[in-house]
């Protein structure tokens, strides 16, 4: 893994899979493609854990040399964001030991999947939004997504009796994954 330069080839890449940058949250992304979308609950604050990291390494090895990661400034934005290109694809402790703390985003050289990870309540929350062939396979290997899903789901409502947290992040999300 090295750290790299955003240079406009990669950028490019990103800008195909987004129509714009989330501000804030994950809801607020827009995807260029209609893509299908799954989410990933929950993640290790704004880190994948290693089932799901190996799930979607395992399928983006089939079309990706590159992977790359952006991670949001401490102001949060993209714009002087920290740019990683994932070349040891298989290697989960070196991703690990990245010193994130903010939004980010995982996507591909192929332009084919996009992860968005923020943190969130309780751990973090990921969206894998991809084409359909990509995300059956990441479903076919990463088994846990209707759970994940359902898991996210219980746990604000949860946070809404016992705490009042609004549902407002939960709305979004399923807006999101429509």
């Amino acid at each position: 893994m090295q750290k790299g330069l955003k240079n406009q080839e990669i950028m490019k890449h990103l800008q195909m899979l987004l129509k714009t940058f989330p501000k804030d949250y994950i809801s607020e992304a827009e995807f260029r493609k209609k893509f299908e979308k799954t989410l990933m609950y929950p993640t290790d604050d704004v880190l994948l854990y290693k089932d799901q990291f190996d799930s979607l390494i395992s399928v983006a090895l089939k079309s990706d040399k590159e992977i790359y990661l952006l991670a949001e400034d401490y102001e949060g934005s993209f714009d002087n964001g920290e740019l990683f290109v994932l070349s040891d694809l298989s290697d989960y402790e070196e991703y690990a030991k990245l010193n994130l703390s903010t939004l980010n985003v995982l996507f591909s050289s192929s332009e084919e999947w996009i992860v968005l990870i923020e943190e969130s309540l309780e751990g973090g929350i990921a969206v894998l939004a991809g084409s359909h062939d990509f995300v059956r396979q990441f479903k076919s290997i990463y088994s846990k997504g209707e759970s994940d899903f359902r898991n996210y789901v219980e746990f604000c409502i949860k946070e809404y009796q016992t705490r009042k947290v609004p549902l407002t992040q939960l709305t979004e999300i399923i807006k999101l994954m429509n």
